[in-house]
């Protein structure tokens, strides 16, 4: 309810208006009446007031004082001015403190009803834009953290204009530019797992702190930090702190790359040069801090190879041997057309063996890295290539037997959650997926129908009758019991509606016939 306080000097005025108005019943409180501005000043102070109801002409502080000082301290309080007509500038005047309701004295029920109505109105939709901004700034906050590494991963690939948004993504992020800055691109070595890559965000962060880390997002298998720049010497040492304390939490070793230093607007430029220094982990060894000085100006000149590494790893991965023979087919074509240089072809095929060997068990990875003392050994592209797809479809065929029994194990894993939550009324697909098993829900949904010939909804609802079937049974238990212990929650109306739908018996019905 929107609570009022009428404010006029003349007594038979102001308590006309409290008495004339049935207040509750038009849905507003009365929180009082004043003969003055001070008077009313001070019960604005103490009490929630939504509209005054004001006279201009008063003694002490007049109407338009006490307007001044509310709007300054307290804008969103609503004022009516009484005004006659020769005080027709005074209410002119409280029109610029915003007010932009008068009534004329002397004025009936009807037409203050109109106007605090009107006036009501305009509350409730100021109310309720403020709620919803309040909630578009409590959303925008809770996925900042999202929008700041989709912003970084968009920046450096190019896919907004800097000069035209830049201004736009800084306001909104909350981006200071404060001097040049550099990336660090990191890639941790052995077979790729996310949890690792996610484990080792939350290591660099934490060691290299708010105050150097501006920006962070994953690219593919890789790590990118947007950093204030410092001298070479304090940031190597940061960095090796970074790769210690995860090797030493999680065992894996971590590739750097740090770019040069350049203003905000040259990080694509920064981005693409950490990864072509991250390509030089093969000649520096994995584990490796590269920087500019690292690589040196007389490596062989890099073929205009248009080939997706990281995509190929996934077809690898995914067990697809007729796609990775397609590929490697058009990786070794492209290859052949850029360079005659077998010594110019081996850094791209160390690359691709490096991203194929990435997807091996990790009891085998040792021993395909043994193999690389080969490459020094060929001496045209088609031996490469032989080399690499033999390999290749080796590890491909291995990933495809190991994801048909990872499937299987997934749907045991719902089989045995299913069982074990059963009771749990918020049971559901959507649940086990996302809060279980961290998986696509519809991938999961299609996996299960696949291996048990039933949706997951009808095997649930199956399992849970099944249930109260052999607790009606054995049990002395009352349906509202049964109907919880099975997942339907306080709901024993509809679990009895459920039981006769797939039964032809009503819970008691077939509690009987075994009575």
């Amino acid at each position: 309810m929107c609570r009022v306080l009428i404010v006029d000097d003349e007594r038979i005025i102001r308590e006309g208006i409290a008495t004339v108005i049935p207040w509750e019943k038009y849905g507003y409180t009365l929180a009082g009446t004043a003969g003055n501005g001070e008077e009313a000043y001070e019960l604005i102070k103490k009490e929630a007031i939504d509209i005054v109801i004001s006279d201009i002409k008063m003694p002490g502080m007049d109407g338009l004082q006490l307007i001044a000082k509310v709007k300054e301290e307290q804008p969103e309080i609503e004022f009516i001015v009484l005004s006659g007509y020769s005080e027709f500038e005074f209410a002119r005047t409280a029109m610029q403190y915003g007010v932009k309701y008068y009534l004329l004295k002397p004025c009936n029920e009807e037409e203050i009803l109109a106007v605090l109505e009107e006036l009501r109105n305009a509350i409730e939709q100021r109310r309720r834009n403020s709620a919803y901004l309040e909630k578009v700034k409590q959303d925008l906050e809770r996925i900042k953290p999202q929008l700041k590494a989709q912003f970084l991963k968009e920046f450096v690939t190019n896919q907004f204009s800097f000069a035209q948004e830049w201004e736009y993504y800084r306001d909104l992020l909350g981006l200071k530019e404060t001097g040049p800055v550099r990336l660090l691109l990191c890639r941790v070595e052995g077979r790729f797992e996310f949890e690792y890559l996610f484990a080792l965000k939350q290591t660099a962060e934490e060691i290299l702190g708010e105050g150097l880390v501006f920006l962070s997002t994953t690219i593919g298998e890789e790590l990118l930090l947007l950093i204030k720049d410092l001298a070479m010497e304090e940031l190597l040492a940061l960095v090796e702190t970074v790769k210690e304390t995860f090797y030493k939490n999680y065992g894996r070793d971590m590739t750097v790359a740090i770019s040069e230093s350049g203003e905000w607007k040259t990080t694509p430029l920064l981005y693409r040069e950490a990864r072509e220094y991250l390509k030089h982990r093969f000649y520096l060894g994995e584990g490796s801090i590269i920087t500019k000085k690292d690589i040196g100006l007389d490596q062989a000149e890099e073929a205009n190879l248009i080939f997706d590494f990281e995509q190929f790893g996934y077809i690898v991965k995914s067990g697809n041997t007729e796609e990775v023979e397609v590929r490697l087919a058009e990786f070794f074509r492209q290859l052949e057309a850029a360079t005659r240089e077998i010594s110019g072809a081996k850094i791209h095929c160390l690359e691709l063996f490096s991203t194929i060997i990435r997807y091996s068990a990790g009891e085998k990875m040792n021993d395909y890295l043994k193999q690389l003392v080969a490459f020094e050994e060929f001496t045209t592209l088609e031996q490469i290539h032989q080399f690499i797809q033999e390999i290749a479809l080796e590890i491909t065929t291995a990933n495809y037997a190991d994801n048909a029994q990872r499937y299987s194990r997934q749907v045991q894993k719902v089989v045995a959650l299913v069982e074990e939550n059963l009771a749990n009324e918020n049971l559901s697909l959507k649940w086990l997926a996302q809060e279980m098993l961290y998986m696509n829900v519809d991938y999961l949904g299609k996996l299960f129908k696949k291996e048990m010939n039933e949706r997951f909804s009808d095997y649930l609802i199956r399992l849970r009758i099944e249930k109260a079937k052999e607790m009606l049974e054995k049990s002395d238990s009352k349906v509202f019991e049964i109907a919880k212990a099975v997942g339907f929650g306080d709901n024993a109306q509809y679990f009895s509606q459920v039981f006769k739908k797939h039964t032809g018996y009503t819970p008691s019905d077939y509690k009987k016939l075994f009575s």
